[in-house]
């Protein structure tokens, strides 16, 4: 076999492929950090939102994520500036986190493993064992940022003792 200026050149565009995928795989999820990187491949799915379903149904379920998704992915939260409003939209929140001039409403939506982040150029990199929040962040008691972010549990200044994912032993 005869070794020939394009099979060189083949054989060099194929390692630099492997070495720039490589890098890409670990080093976006760096740069992104892990909630923007997870909310990034989420899924996208739609549903009508519903107060009465929102508030009183099942708490952490694919129906509430999708009703969120549509809330956030179509702008609709925009209409809401002040915390009353959210507050009566959206019922009261599952956490309420204090920073220094930000207040964060954490609104869970969804287990991971019941909508996971998925995609298939970084295979691997989404544990999905987290639960799915809907983050309201006000400051001085007006709305300036909301989106999905991945949580570990909503432990913290709980409200809704429904939040807390179901044991592996059938334990309450």
């Amino acid at each position: 076999m005869k070794i020939t200026r394009h099979t060189i050149r083949y054989c060099v565009t194929a390692v630099l492929c492997v070495i720039v995928y490589t890098l890409l795989t670990f080093l976006i999820p760096v740069i992104l950090g892990k909630e923007r990187f997870q909310s990034l491949f989420r899924p996208r799915v739609y549903s009508a939102f519903s107060p009465p379903e929102w508030k009183g149904g099942k708490q952490l379920d694919i129906i509430r994520y999708a009703q969120a998704n549509m809330l956030v992915e179509h702008g609709y939260l925009r209409i809401l500036t002040t915390k009353k409003e959210v507050n009566n939209f959206l019922g009261n929140p599952d956490e309420i986190v204090q920073e220094e001039s930000r207040e964060r409403w954490l609104y869970g939506v969804c287990y991971q493993h019941h909508a996971p982040a998925r995609c298939w150029l970084f295979p691997g990199q989404f544990r999905n064992d987290g639960i799915w929040a809907l983050e309201m962040v006000f400051e001085r008691d007006k709305l300036v940022e909301y989106r999905f972010i991945c949580v570990k549990d909503l432990s913290g200044r709980r409200r809704n003792s429904q939040l807390q994912p179901p044991r592996a032993n059938g334990e309450p």
